[in-house]
């Protein structure tokens, strides 16, 4: 449609008031006594202008270029993505996707986005980033996961979120450390309730009860290390056993 401020060409001016002019002159011609033409033909006459009108005013239209959107260029907040996520801060995570930013890339610590925020439990962060690209299996320069941080730490609903979006339960590290050996050793001893819950969780989507890290000790050796017997009993409740125990079965 042509814009309010864009004139209308010389030309197609010209055309659409003759145009109108002959159109009022076939209605005069309608109303006159002598005239030649029989009612049938004044309408075929009346209705053939009016269309040839709507025509030119169409093809006017179809023709005016449309005014081009250049869509805004977002700015990404002076906060890295990495502190951002780390500090919790979702309005600057959401600037940096909306700038661009390289989701996978690694900030100072050697960490991508994602990890920080699974350390740290900010468990809508974590989605956000999962949900505009982010490799929920990156691993950090240790060989650490997403999941491997959110497990050591004890955050539930963070450890669900990445298991549901496909985090690797078995992903080991360099030292061959796997999620459950991180939530064996319990970061917070003070709420072993969440540590349970994030073993139940691990175990129930396939980890490996008696993994074996570089020095053959199991999730169940760490959680004895730690004197964590809450969790000792619920890992021998699953099938739990120590690396020596394994080793003496010839496993």
């Amino acid at each position: 449609m042509v814009g309010l401020n864009q004139p209308t060409p010389p030309l197609e001016r010209r055309r659409v008031i003759v145009q109108r002019q002959q159109l009022k002159r076939l209605e005069n011609c309608a109303h006159r006594d002598d005239s030649r033409l029989t009612m049938k033909s004044q309408l075929i006459a009346i209705v053939a202008a009016v269309l040839v009108v709507g025509c030119g005013e169409s093809q006017q239209s179809a023709s005016a270029p449309e005014a081009k959107t250049e869509p805004p260029t977002a700015k990404a907040p002076d906060i890295s993505i990495h502190d951002a996520a780390k500090n919790g801060n979702i309005e600057a995570v959401k600037q940096h996707l909306a700038a661009g930013t390289d989701v996978n890339a690694t900030g100072e610590d050697g960490w991508p986005a994602l990890h920080c925020a699974a350390r740290r439990g900010h468990k809508e962060i974590a989605e956000l980033l999962i949900d505009n690209d982010t490799e929920v299996n990156a691993k950090d320069e240790y060989g650490q996961t997403p999941l491997s941080h959110a497990a050591w730490e004890g955050h539930t609903e963070v450890v669900e979120l990445l298991i549901a979006k496909g985090a690797d339960v078995n992903a080991n590290t360099a030292s061959d450390y796997t999620p459950l050996h991180g939530a064996a050793l319990a970061a917070h001893p003070a709420d072993l309730v969440a540590h349970k819950e994030v073993i139940e969780l691990l175990i129930v989507a396939g980890a490996d009860v008696n993994a074996k890290d570089e020095d053959g000790r199991t999730p169940l050796d760490k959680a004895i290390e730690r004197n964590r017997n809450e969790l000792a009993d619920l890992l021998r409740k699953h099938g739990g056993k120590t690396g020596e125990e394994l080793k003496a079965e010839g496993k």
